[in-house]
């Protein structure tokens, strides 16, 4: 069998991106049959992992052109800029002359960025994504390459090995630990514990946050601790980056994961405290709900409900990125956290716990690594990669190995795309909120928002990206305002026009 080579780009490190490309790298190191070569942007906290990868051979860093040919090329934390169309991260962008270019694809929103799925289109031969959510939205918007979705492995040995226990001399801990932006929705969670547990001292939240909350957000959080620190001092807000091992012990340490998300493209927090064994609380939404492919939902993940619809925006490639998140109540989330704390010593038996870590370890590399094997190197069918076939019109790696991938990958996890579609699969939409008025209003101002942007930079008229204190300004006062805007504008006839005009009247302004 021929070595293949695989050239992983992206960055290297134990953040939520950066863990995808260790994720590639571990479950591909081991095949004798596969050389890894990196190029990649270190962390200062990954370094050390890096230098044992090299020193057991793991993977290789060599300089691209000193490689004789490329199999596949994989992308991870690929974020194209409207100002250079080859930014990509720290690295720069360069089509790879492989036989097969691949870019694993992450974003937290229901509107994709237009130019990145063009960007997609024009210089890659097959899209991955972390979760059926990003599959399917990213197929809606456009994407015609060939599109899987595929569950980012769990690098959680360690959370495995550990067994959880409950230790009735100890406060008991409901936990939070990751980067923050509004879509972690942190305040309603301290101002829920503090309403909850006024009276109890022997419960206490603990928060880390890894990496610097912008000014707006710090400040919201830190608001929100003080007025809750006047009724319930058991709050711990902890800040800063810190080893991996300094996390594990943290996560370790927590008897529930609270997890009240907004919206976000994958679950790998949840899988990360479900290998611990531990139950958690989270949002009903898109793809956290994915999870259940592993677990069952009862005594195991507290749902919130998350069918209040609002409006959000994100920072992403230097401009402000208009979609929808989803709301969960403080009644609920209240609720949660009372049931899951009065029923505690029941959710800590052994069937139950068990339950959690079996599906941590179908989520770990160990078991992964096959099915992410099978769609990287196909010669585990016995097919040749050489050169690419034409399915309906689409370039796809060839055709008898899409036909392959389709019988791996359940149905839903392979959208079809565009040309391949039925009028049927066409004109369903997989999601309660694409239906609402009030979504495809948001939708079509982010269209025209996207569209107005990259003419401004195309027209050579803004020569650099809005300042960001400029963009949280525009964040802080359309995200108070625009639940009114978007009343208004579902009662016009033509929603388009009155999109553009207020569009062009915010710009003029800003």
């Amino acid at each position: 069998m021929i070595k293949k080579n695989v050239l992983i780009c992206g960055e290297f490190s134990y953040t939520p991106l950066g863990r995808h490309t260790l994720a590639f790298i571990e479950t591909l190191k081991d095949f004798e049959n596969i050389e890894i070569y990196l190029n990649v942007v270190v962390s200062s906290d990954s370094e050390k992992l890096l230098k044992k990868l090299l020193h057991n051979r793991s993977c290789k860093i060599q300089k691209i052109s000193a490689i004789k040919k490329i199999h596949f090329a994989i992308y991870t934390h690929l974020i194209p800029d409207f100002n250079d169309s080859n930014y990509y991260h720290s690295l720069k962008f360069e089509k790879i002359k492989a036989v097969v270019n691949i870019v694993y694809c992450v974003f937290d929103g229901t509107v994709p960025p237009l130019h990145w799925i063009s960007f997609v289109n024009d210089n890659f031969d097959l899209c991955v994504t972390p979760s059926k959510f990003i599959a399917n939205t990213l197929t809606k918007y456009g994407l015609s390459i060939c599109c899987f979705s595929l569950h980012c492995p769990i690098i959680n040995d360690d959370y495995l090995q550990h067994y959880p226990e409950l230790d009735h001399n100890k406060k008991f801990r409901f936990g939070f630990i990751g980067t923050i932006d509004f879509k972690k929705n942190l305040p309603l969670l301290i101002s829920s514990f503090s309403n909850e547990f006024l009276q109890h001292e022997n419960i206490e939240l603990y928060i880390h946050i890894t990496g610097t909350p912008d000014i707006i957000m710090k400040d919201d959080i830190q608001s929100s601790l003080e007025i809750a620190l006047h009724k319930n001092r058991n709050i711990i807000v902890t800040y800063g980056h810190v080893s991996q091992k300094k996390i594990e012990e943290t996560f370790v340490s927590f008897d529930a994961y609270v997890f009240p998300q907004k919206i976000t493209g994958y679950f790998t927090t949840i899988a990360e405290a479900l290998s611990i064994g531990i139950p958690v609380i989270t949002s009903y939404i898109p793809p956290l709900i994915e999870i259940t492919d592993y677990i069952e939902s009862e005594n195991n993940v507290f749902w919130l409900k998350s069918n209040k619809f609002a409006p959000a925006f994100a920072n992403f490639s230097n401009y402000m990125l208009l979609g929808a998140c989803f709301e969960c109540s403080q009644t609920d989330l209240q609720t949660k956290m009372r049931e899951l704390y009065s029923n505690r010593v029941y959710l800590f038996n052994k069937d139950l716990i068990a339950q959690r870590k079996e599906a941590g370890k179908k989520l770990s590399a160990d078991k992964l690594k096959d099915k992410w094997r099978a769609l990287i190197i196909p010669d585990i069918f016995q097919i040749s990669d050489e050169g690419h076939g034409i399915v309906d019109g689409t370039l796809c790696i060839n055709s008898h190995l899409h036909l392959k991938y389709q019988q791996i990958y359940s149905k839903n996890e392979v959208p079809t795309t565009n040309k391949q579609s039925s009028d049927d699969t066409q004109n369903k939409k997989p999601y309660w909120y694409e239906d609402l008025p009030e979504y495809q209003v948001i939708e079509e101002f982010s269209r025209y928002h996207q569209h107005l942007v990259r003419s401004l930079i195309t027209n050579k008229r803004m020569h650099i990206a809005p300042e960001y204190s400029k963009q949280r300004n525009l964040l802080f006062h359309l995200n108070r305002t625009f639940s009114l805007a978007y009343e208004i504008l579902t009662s016009k006839s033509e929603i388009k026009k009155t999109v553009k005009t207020i569009i062009l009247k915010i710009n003029n302004i800003f």
